[in-house]
């Protein structure tokens, strides 16, 4: 349960991660 919580926590992080980034480039 650990492990998958933490897959799920990891991937929620990327997302949030990739919109920053996808909104960074956006704005140049």
């Amino acid at each position: 349960v650990t492990g998958a919580a933490t897959v799920i926590a990891a991937m929620g992080a990327g997302k949030k991660a990739a919109r920053g980034i996808d909104e960074y480039l956006n704005r140049i």
